[in-house]
Order: structure tokens, then sequence, then C-alpha cells
């Protein structure tokens, strides 16, 4: 087995967290509507809420609220991340405690990256990657490593982004075969798989789906919904449909 390096963590990721995004995203525009804006507290007990522009407190109108688990800023200047367990004064509120569970991940796994408490930003992306990009490659790692969705990345000053995973105060949608399908097209467009098979294997683990028969063509069902998923010889999505 090859050792498990920054890269396959966000592939293990790439397809079961974005499908969990297009959850979010679908949440809020059924509450929301088109547009909304975001409010931030990270003093204890920490919030994060959703609202509609004209009512940015939610006070007269929906809003959809989290509790926001901060686990990285991601700084242009220097180049380099933050991990939640190590910004002060942040660092011994509760909102950055889960943080801490990236480090322990790195030190069993061998990845300094995580253990580091302000690893260069090319330890964890491709050179050239867009900041933005980079909030990305590590929300979708502390969803692996938590095993928790949705994230959420927001400009925190001065260029520099910050990383959170939300936990919902109310049940969310649940994760449709369509959403599987559009973040496996996402992830693959946005460069995201290295290992294809082991992808969608992650997804449908995590997802709590699973598969009917051994294959090929491949297909998993969340118990309500098919979704099949076809491979070349080298491993490589050809194709993934749902009836």
């Amino acid at each position: 087995m090859s050792a498990l390096t920054v890269d396959l963590v966000v592939n293990d990721a790439a397809i079961w967290a974005g499908a969990g995004q297009l959850r979010l995203t679908n949440q809020l525009e059924a509450v929301l509507g088109e547009g909304h804006v975001f409010g931030l507290d990270l003093e204890d007990p920490a919030r994060l809420w959703f609202s509609r522009p004209d009512d940015p407190q939610g006070t007269s109108s929906p809003r959809v609220d989290f509790v926001p688990h901060l686990i990285a800023s991601v700084a242009p200047g220097p180049g380099t991340v933050r991990w939640g367990w190590s910004l002060e004064p942040l660092s011994s509120l509760p909102t950055t405690s889960l943080s801490r569970r990236l480090a322990e991940f790195g030190r069993n796994h061998g990845l300094d990256a995580l253990t580091d408490p302000e690893p260069a930003i090319s330890r964890l992306a491709p050179e050239g990657t867009e900041l933005a990009d980079v909030a990305h490659r590590i929300a979708l790692m502390a969803c692996q490593v938590v095993g928790e969705v949705p994230y959420y990345t927001f400009p925190a000053g001065g260029g520099t982004r910050g990383v959170v995973l939300l936990q919902p105060t109310a049940p969310m949608p649940p994760v449709t075969a369509l959403d599987v399908s559009l973040a496996t097209t996402r992830a693959l467009a946005d460069g995201l798989l290295v290992d294809h098979q082991r992808a969608v294997s992650a997804a449908v683990q995590r997802l709590g789906w699973r598969w009917l028969g051994s294959g090929p063509p491949w297909r998993a069902t969340s118990g309500t919904e098919v979704l099949t998923f076809t491979f070349d010889d080298l491993g490589r999505l050809t194709g993934w449909s749902s009836p």
C-alpha cells in the first residue's frame, strides 16, 4: 500500500465532501433565496450564520445557523497556513479543538505539514494554486480527518482566508445521487483526484452507501437511489450516471 500523502487525503474527501457542500448550497438557496451573507463570532459559544443581505443578523427574516470549528487560516503574505491550534489567542477557545485532530492525524501518518504550526502553502497544495483553492484543499483534508461536512472558507482580512468546519444546528437535506454526480464532475475538473477508484470508494463508504454486486459496472446505492460508475483499464473514471 502506498504511503499516505496530502494529495491522497484531499483525493479521499473530494467527492463525498464536495457532495456535502452541494447540500449546504441547496439548503441556503431553499431558505434564503439566491443571495446571502454570513456572520461569524468565534468567542465561546462560537456561532456562524447565513442570512439575507437586507437583514444581516437575521432578526426579522430566516437565517441558517451553525457551530463553527476553526481549522486554519491561509495567509498570502508569508505564504503559510496557520492551524487553529496554533492561532493565538484563539487556540485556547473551544472552536479550535477539532483542528488538533489534524495534528494527531499527521503524527499518526507521517504527514509533517499537519503537525507544523505554520507550514508553507507549497507543502499542502501544488505550486501556483490560488489562495481560495488552497483553503478548499485544507477544508477537504479537515472533512476527511474529522469525518464532518460541510465546511466554509471566508475572507479574514488582508487577503487571508479562514477555514471552518460547520456543525449543523438543525437537520440538513440528505445527499442525493445528483449531488454525488455533480461533486464527481467538479472534483475531476478541479484536479483533486489522483486515484479515481479510491476516491469513489471513499465517497461510498463515508456517505453510508453500499455497493450493489462486485462490478463492473460499479453500482452504488443510498437505499433510494443508484449511481453507476465506470472506469478504464487504468482505473480512471470514464462515466457516472443515475437512472
